[in-house]
């Protein structure tokens, strides 16, 4: 692969071992797209070490990782981020913007359909790794910030699929 990327792409300096990156003075910033077991190890490092870490969802698998994350980065004065990359799409802008005006009346419910094209991952589970995406669309979309959801998981049909049904205290619900 270390082959193919140099034909691709030129002679860079590649690396097989994100270590030998820590205490490089020309890396500002990294982004950790691993293994989801792996995202807290690299991560912390990382931002021991001054550097600014944008980390692919799940941030990590647990929530006092996260917390501990993003406790490291004001510790060490740096910048956390986590890739939410459907927030900044033109169309969740647009409908965002349509919600704020009041163009579709008041929202009560926001029904999002999440499917891939990839056979199931072995290393992933779809619950931490796809269904960040839709929480996060709907705080955007609701401007809610930060607020506790219930979650219902149970197997469907066909196998392998996974339904999540999040609801909230209050007036909305997604």
């Amino acid at each position: 692969m270390l082959a193919q990327c140099n034909q691709e792409f030129g002679a860079l300096d590649y690396r097989l071992d994100y270590r030998q990156l820590i205490d490089d003075p020309s890396v500002d910033a990294i982004y950790v797209n691993t293994p989801n077991k792996t995202h807290f190890e690299i991560a912390s490092a990382f931002i021991e070490s001054g550097k600014n870490v944008s980390v692919e969802k799940p941030m990590t698998l647990s929530s006092v990782d996260a917390f501990h994350l993003v406790d490291l980065s004001r510790k060490n004065n740096v910048v956390l981020s986590s890739g939410q990359i459907h927030r900044f799409s033109n169309g969740l802008k647009e409908l965002k913007k349509a919600i704020g005006a009041h163009a579709l009346g008041d929202v009560y419910y926001i029904r999002l359909a999440w499917t891939g094209f990839l056979p199931p991952q072995t290393e992933r589970d779809v619950i931490t790794d796809l269904a960040p995406h839709p929480l996060d669309i709907c705080n955007y979309l609701l401007d809610d910030g930060r607020f506790k959801y219930r979650a219902e998981e149970k197997d469907t049909e066909p196998k392998g699929m996974k339904r999540l049904r999040l609801s909230r205290p209050s007036t909305r619900l997604a």
